[in-house]
């Protein structure tokens, strides 16, 4: 009976190590668990479900079994994450416990990096920060780039809260994504980035072979005029198409500018920030007195005045104007008394608190008071949401200060032509005419590229390099440009997870394990090969949470790399004794070894 029991022993444990021992498709590399973790990852997205398996295959080489991954619906995440319900604890528990332990998630950004709710100490309940992430010299490094609005110390900031996120891995990024433009080898003067979030200087604009450019899009038209405008970032997520012409035609006082995409005078000639300290240490709000360039003028001849700015913002305060800035605007001003003309040539711009990026709010579009006052008080403020050169508006709503100015808005076709503008004040226009034109199917578009019928297509196509680059035999008329997508895919850790994020049930038990798994899972991520196999190439592998193409971007990390050897390193720095792996044909040998074994025990017994 004994010899029986000390076989059935043999057999469980070989069984029961067996499947954590067998090898991968990948070297065979796998390690006994030392414990289990679920993945978590929303459906919506086909590529990112793919490196989330491939995540599966690679956490076991460093001796992290994944229990489960759950591939769901945003329902099913929700009340798991930012949205957990606080039932059973106060706390976001792991996934076993109703939480999560890793999410696979990706987030869309503004230029002007603004990370606050994301990892901040307390924000988790009710903002992003579902990772739990307390660190406070994060918090003092983020209180210190928010109320920054020195361009140089403010990077600064950045760079030293993009290190913190980088050591502590509370998100461990993948990549940052891509998407293409096709352009016509004749075309120069866009800057990609620029131009995907419609803030690009069109007055640089110049096509080699004609003195027009054809612009197509897939989306249809729906602004008539600046008011009702998705502001920046939405402009990356519902990928406005009215934003394209608007950015030719309406002026602002600020823009971005070519090189490092700061914000730079346009109408504006300068500025003058006024802090008021309302003790000897903090500043609570500013003023900013800005100048308006004396040569900027209205498409119509009209001198730009302080008037017109002031009108301008009336109306992007108004609810009745239907303006789509209304919301952001009263986050930073009391009301729009808090805009005040100073002089003919001076405005005044109260901030109800300090902003890091003050000159994003000075960077709207301006219309000539002159001419659009009249038509709002005969008409009234339904005026607005008509389109260009109907009965009651005219061209007046489009009347700006920009680079070009509407020639025609034909919404029957959805196209619009605009043409230079005879009062630009800045550098000569290179384009007689940009015609805007929305052609839905892609396969159209495309062909209409080749035959040389358009000039340019937008990324709201989403084309594939394996769409654009294998045409026929032909030398190719037009250049694929690769443009950041100012968005990001990560691993979202629990930090308050026992293993991977407190570590307090780690051998070590310390936070400093927990950071050591953090970090030996970032270097088993094969980034590249997630690039190249999911996504055709369209990314790059990310670095930390902040993506790259954003405002203060810190190109002086590089992405973990994918490293095994150090990654096993960083588990035992976490007290893990990792077990040398075993081959499949060593495994396979072991009934045989088991065997020899249980033959041994019956000799010795016979002794």
């Amino acid at each position: 009976m004994r010899k029986r029991k000390i076989l059935a022993i043999l057999i469980i444990v070989f069984v029961s190590i067996s499947p954590a021992l067998a090898g991968d498709d990948e070297g065979d590399e796998n390690r006994l668990a030392m414990f289990s973790i679920s993945l978590l990852s929303p459906n919506t997205l086909e590529a990112r479900n793919q490196w989330a398996v491939l995540m599966q295959k690679q956490l076991p080489k460093i001796g992290i079994d994944v229990y489960l991954h759950e591939s769901t619906g945003w329902g099913n995440i929700d009340p798991r994450t930012w949205n957990y319900p606080l039932i059973d604890f106060d706390y976001i528990p792991t996934y076993a416990e109703g939480g999560y332990d890793i999410l696979s998630v990706g987030w869309n950004w503004e230029m002007d990096f603004n990370p606050t709710g994301h990892y901040d100490t307390g924000c988790w309940i009710s903002s992003e920060n579902y990772y739990q992430y307390s660190n406070p010299f994060y918090d003092g490094k983020l209180n210190d780039y928010l109320t920054s609005y020195n361009p140089d110390e403010r990077d600064q900031f950045a760079y030293e809260l993009q290190a913190i996120l980088y050591e502590d891995l509370p998100a461990i990024s993948i990549l940052y994504e891509s998407s293409l433009f096709l352009i016509d080898n004749g075309i120069s003067g866009i800057v990609p980035l620029l131009h995907k979030v419609r803030c690009d200087h069109s007055e640089n604009w110049n096509n080699s072979l004609s003195t027009d450019l054809i612009y197509c899009n897939k989306n249809e038209l729906n602004s008539y005029n600046a008011f009702q405008l998705e502001k920046e970032n939405f402009a990356i997520s519902n990928q406005n198409f009215d934003h394209l012409w608007a950015q030719c035609v309406y002026g602002s006082l600020y823009k971005r500018n070519l090189l490092d995409y700061r914000w730079e005078p346009s109408i504006a000639k300068n500025a003058t920030i006024i802090p008021h300290y309302y003790d000897s240490k903090y500043i609570r709000n500013v003023s900013i007195f800005v100048d308006i360039d004396p040569e900027a003028k209205f498409s119509n001849g009209d001198p730009v005045l302080a008037e017109d700015i002031k009108y301008s913002y009336d109306l992007h305060f108004s609810t009745s104007a239907h303006s789509t800035y209304g919301n952001l605007l009263t986050k930073y001003f009391s009301s729009n008394d808090s805009i005040v003309v100073i002089d003919s040539d001076t405005v005044r711009f109260d901030f109800r608190y300090m902003y890091n990026f003050p000159f994003s709010l000075l960077s709207y579009s301006l219309i000539d008071k002159s001419t659009v006052e009249p038509i709002v008080s005969i008409y009234g403020y339904e005026v607005l949401k008509e389109a260009p050169f109907s009965v009651n508006a005219s061209d007046s709503l489009v009347t700006s200060c920009g680079p070009f100015k509407l020639d025609s808005y034909n919404v029957t076709e959805n196209k619009i032509v605009l043409t230079k503008n005879e009062y630009w004040f800045g550098s000569a226009q290179k384009l007689n005419n940009i015609t805007f034109l929305s052609v839905p199917n892609r396969d159209e578009a495309f062909s209409m590229l080749v035959e040389g019928e358009v000039d340019i297509l937008d990324v709201t196509y989403d084309y594939l390099y394996s769409e654009v680059v294998n045409p026929p035999d032909f030398e190719l008329s037009y250049k694929v440009i690769l443009c950041d997508s100012l968005s990001h895919q990560e691993m979202g850790i629990n930090m308050r997870h026992p293993m991977i994020g407190t570590g307090e049930l780690t051998p070590v038990g310390t936070a400093d394990a927990g950071k050591y798994l953090r970090k030996a899972i970032s270097h088993i991520i094969p980034r590249q090969k997630i690039i190249d196999e999911c996504l055709e190439g369209l990314g790059i592998p990310g670095v930390t949470p902040i993506p790259h193409g954003c405002v203060g971007f810190d190109e002086s990390l590089d992405p973990y790399a994918y490293a095994l050897e150090l990654a096993i390193e960083y588990t035992e720095k976490a007290g893990f004794i990792l077990c040398p792996p075993l081959s499949t044909s060593t495994i396979l040998l072991l009934p045989f070894l088991v065997s020899l074994v249980y033959i041994s025990i019956l000799k010795w017994k016979k002794r």
